[in-house]
C-alpha cells in the first residue's frame, strides 16, 4: 500500500487539474476501492502531520491544494505578475479554429491572409 501512496501522490502532485478516480484507476491500475483507501488515508497524513496542503475533490476529481491559511504568503509570491496575455496572432488563430474546426494549418492561414 506504501508504493500506492507514494504513487498517488505523484500524479496529484504533477497534475495540472484535478485526477477522477476513474483516470487513477487507470493509471495506477488499481482497484476504486483502493484508491479511494488511498486518498483518505493520505488526507488525513497530510492533516495530522499539519501540512501546509490537503487533497481536494474538485469538479469531480481530486487534486493538491495549499491550505486557505497560506494565502495571504502565497498573494506575496504573485504579486507583480501580469497575466499571460496572447498575441493577435494566436487569438486570430483559435477564432478560426473556433468558428471552422476542424481545420488544418493551411486553411487557418488562408482564412488569416498569412503565409504558412
Amino acid at each position: 500500500m506504501k508504493n500506492v501512496k507514494r504513487e498517488l501522490e505523484a500524479l496529484l502532485f504533477a497534475s495540472d487539474e484535478p485526477l477522477s478516480v476513474d483516470r487513477m484507476i487507470i493509471l495506477l491500475e488499481r482497484e476504486k476501492g483502493v484508491i479511494r483507501q488511498t486518498l483518505l488515508e493520505l488526507s488525513g497524513e497530510y492533516e495530522r502531520e499539519g501540512r501546509s496542503f490537503e487533497i481536494r475533490e474538485v469538479a469531480g476529481g481530486y487534486g493538491l491544494y495549499t491550505r486557505s491559511e497560506f494565502s495571504n504568503l502565497l498573494s506575496l509570491l504573485y504579486r507583480g505578475r501580469k497575466p499571460s496575455r496572447l498575441t493577435q496572432a494566436a487569438l486570430e488563430t483559435l477564432a478560426v479554429i473556433t468558428y471552422k474546426q476542424p481545420v488544418t494549418q493551411p486553411e487557418i492561414s488562408a482564412i488569416r491572409g498569412v503565409r504558412p
